[in-house]
């Protein structure tokens, strides 16, 4: 039963009491007993309701928990409510494709760092605050640096070709001679 029928429902139980009263008077009966049943299925609708609409809100609830602790691997149960189940269903395609995407990004990112690793010309990568993220084995033996450089500010490193390299203005390319016989494209 789609969610609007148990709101109609509810509404009319909320509703008949009042009608009760109103022809208890009108009719000149004891409304007593008929409240009290009103009441009792009232009390029995609602703890249905609760199960029907709350609960099914509480399992999306969870559903937002792992999305903020980032457990893509986790997928949610159907609640057997029709509404509740169509977002159920959208939140695990969602999580399945957001877990599908991060494994091809980390797959891409683990060979682009393999081929960094291995290639034979220097490969430096700086943050936006110029501070070293990766410094490839090359790009140590070039640049004649030792030691773990990551998070370091490239320009404070003072070797001879840092400091040439820092002279060239952003964007733009520039051969440079050292010593005559090393020969460097920046």
């Amino acid at each position: 039963m789609k969610l609007r029928y148990f709101f109609i429902i509810l509404a009319l139980l909320m509703i008949a009491p009042l009608t009760v009263v109103l022809l208890g008077k009108y009719f000149n009966f004891d409304i007593k007993y008929p409240l009290q049943a009103l009441a009792a299925v009232a009390i029995l609708f609602l703890i249905f309701f609760y199960r029907r609409v709350v609960h099914p809100m509480k399992a999306i609830a969870d559903g937002m928990d792992l999305l903020s602790a980032q457990d893509f691997g986790s997928m949610l149960t159907k609640v057997g409510q029709a509404e509740a189940d169509r977002i159920v269903e959208l939140f695990n395609c969602l999580m399945s494709q957001v877990k599908n995407e991060r494994l091809r990004v980390r797959e891409q990112n683990h060979l682009l760092d393999q081929l960094i690793n291995v290639s034979p010309m220097g490969v430096v990568i700086l943050d936006f605050k110029e501070r070293v993220t990766l410094m490839n084995p090359s790009a140590h033996k070039i640049l004649a640096v030792e030691g773990n450089v990551e998070g370091r500010v490239l320009w404070e490193l003072q070797t001879e070709l840092i400091n040439e390299i820092a002279k060239i203005p952003q964007g733009q390319k520039q051969t440079i001679r050292l010593n005559g016989a090393n020969i460097f494209h920046c």
